[in-house]
């Protein structure tokens, strides 16, 4: 990529680093983002991981991650919702692009309620996230991870959820890892036009992308098609 100001280093590609070391290693580099991983945040604490990111200089391009609405009680849903809210407020303290949403999953649920669970998630803390200027970004995962981590499978169905809002508030992010297989992804990527919040271009090795040809080039070549001028995050890293 020739325009490295658009350059960030999603944290998980660096997962063995604390906070402090991928901040420093992207300033070492020249990397002038981070994509920022709530797990690691907490070892360290918001207040720190603010202050180490305020004086390295580096922007956040996102944050991830909130979602995981679905549960089978109502005292864990409140408990998953609530952490939605901390979520919002970490990538708001960190003056993230957006908060990057892994939805849930349908586990013990059934999928067609885990979906309702999801709208219904998002349409509750969207008002949240807009009263502190953070953006939600919805997350398309494999149909593999359907039964443990995502409802939202494809880029047609993250796009029909975040088109009841603005596309100031809810967009969506794209990893190739995720999206690669879809017979759509190149009029899915089309139609995301002004609401692509953040592409990862990861390469999982030993996983599925393997097995075909290289993903990166269609799918990185159909998100310039469709005017995204976001930063892009580069990932590779064993599932």
């Amino acid at each position: 990529m020739a325009d490295r100001s658009r350059l960030s280093l999603n944290q998980m590609t660096t997962t063995n680093w604390s906070v402090r070391e991928a901040v420093e290693g992207c300033a070492r580099h020249g990397v002038p983002s981070i994509a920022l991983w709530r797990h690691k945040i907490q070892e360290v604490g918001i207040a720190s991981c603010v202050r180490m990111v305020i004086d390295s200089g580096l922007h956040v391009s996102s944050v991830c991650r909130g979602g995981m609405f679905p549960a089978s009680t109502e005292l864990e849903r409140k408990r998953n919702i609530e952490d939605n809210f901390r979520a919002v407020d970490e990538a708001a303290s960190l003056k993230a692009d957006s908060l990057v949403m892994v939805v849930g999953c349908c586990a013990g649920i059934g999928i067609e309620e885990a979906r309702k669970m999801v709208v219904d998630g998002v349409a509750g803390l969207v008002p949240y996230a807009r009263e502190r200027g953070v953006r939600i970004g919805l997350e398309p995962l494999h149909p593999m991870y359907a039964a443990e981590r995502s409802v939202l499978v494809t880029i047609g169905q993250a796009l029909e959820l975040a088109s009841l809002y603005s596309p100031q508030e809810v967009g969506v992010i794209l990893d190739t890892f995720h999206i690669w297989w879809d017979p759509q992804v190149a009029e899915m990527i089309a139609k995301s036009r002004g609401r692509i919040f953040g592409r990862t271009f990861g390469y999982r090795l030993g996983g599925c992308a393997d097995a075909v040809k290289n993903p990166l080039p269609r799918c990185y070549g159909r998100a310039h098609f469709a005017s995204f001028a976001g930063l892009e995050s580069r990932s590779a890293h064993q599932p």
